[in-house]
């Protein structure tokens, strides 16, 4: 999919685990860490005016989708073109992270060799969503459960 610029996956304690930027993309500018906690402060603004959660926000020319598993408290944030359909974005959120979760249930204390071949699985089963090529990072020491 052309319109996704960014993908980010972060533990429960904001650390990367995973990300992928378009090239096209000026990852420079782009901080996930700000990001996660921009999310942290609106998810805490929404409780306070009743509502659970923020999950899209609108900045500039993008739209920025975010979404987190409870239990294992892995965080998905997608960074999207304005235009995307806000349907199809969560859809593919949801794939991104059931995916992740899916591929790494009972491997989060496994060897780091074991774990980066369930990362290099996981990030052919997601490069259709990508479209093109893109910058992609990973942090395998990062992925462990947080309670």
């Amino acid at each position: 999919m052309e319109k996704i610029e960014a993908l980010y996956i972060i533990n429960g304690e904001s650390q990367l685990i995973f990300s992928y930027e378009s090239l096209n993309e000026r990852s420079d500018d782009f901080d996930y860490s700000n990001i996660s906690r921009f999310f942290s402060v609106i998810k805490t603004f929404a409780l306070k005016i009743g509502k659970k959660e923020a999950k899209i926000i609108e900045l500039g020319n993008s739209k920025i989708f975010k979404t987190l598993d409870d239990e294992y408290k892995i965080e998905v944030i997608l960074k999207c073109d304005k235009n995307i359909k806000e349907k199809k974005a969560s859809i593919n959120l949801k794939k991104i992270l059931n995916l992740f979760i899916n591929l790494f249930i009972g491997y989060f204390n496994s060897s780091l060799r074991t774990k980066k071949e369930r990362m290099e699985f996981f990030i052919k089963e997601i490069s259709f969503i990508f479209g093109g090529s893109g910058k992609v990072n990973y942090f395998l020491e990062n992925i462990k459960i947080f309670t």
